[in-house]
């Protein structure tokens, strides 16, 4: 249904991105919230998909679109084959193992998923809106505290220093661009 629907947009439609971005934004939340617990598909890349084409279909990215995306993949648990003594059984019943090497790589990759999300956001113009459920600049500052959040629980001293002086930057940039825009109007 959302493949017919985003088939119908991108040729009917092609410069309306916004349509595009608010049916794959439901299309992924579908998938990682419904689809996936539902078919018990714990290591289906789908979601991942979903979210990866959502990210791109409109530029630049809203925050909010990051933050969704991070927030499934923190909460993502990659199943390996093991012996019995390594399973652990969640409350629901379910057995599930992560390998350690997975837990070290699942931080790694979340720290890169902060720091795409940083690199391709951009200040959008006044004129210009992004259909979201929060405002870009608090959506912006939300995910930079996240981030902070994530290096301090999670990272070193020094990719928590790292990640904050990316995130002063890149509000101090946002902030420039804002008053510069009201100083003009």
């Amino acid at each position: 249904m959302f493949d017919t629907g985003d088939a119908y947009l991108r040729k009917k439609f092609p410069e309306w991105t916004e349509g595009r971005y608010l049916l794959l934004r439901e299309k992924a939340k579908v998938e990682a919230f419904i689809c996936s617990p539902l078919l018990n598909d714990v290591n289906s890349d789908t979601v991942v998909k979903c979210y990866e084409k959502l990210v791109r279909v409109h530029q630049p990215p809203n925050p909010d679109l990051w933050r969704d995306y991070i927030q499934y993949m923190t909460g993502k648990s990659y199943v390996t084959h093991c012996s019995e003594e390594d399973v652990v059984e969640r409350d629901d019943g379910a057995k599930i193992v992560e390998a350690p090497g997975m837990v070290a790589a699942k931080f790694r990759f979340i720290r890169n998923m902060y720091q795409r999300a940083l690199s391709s956001i951009k200040q959008i113009s006044q004129d210009e809106c992004t259909p979201s459920d929060l405002t870009y600049e608090n959506a912006l500052k939300l995910m930079c505290e996240e981030f902070v959040a994530f290096e301090t629980f999670f990272g070193s001293d020094e990719s928590r220093t790292t990640a904050s002086k990316l995130v002063a930057k890149k509000l101090a940039s946002i902030r420039q661009k804002s008053v510069t825009k009201m100083d003009v109007t």
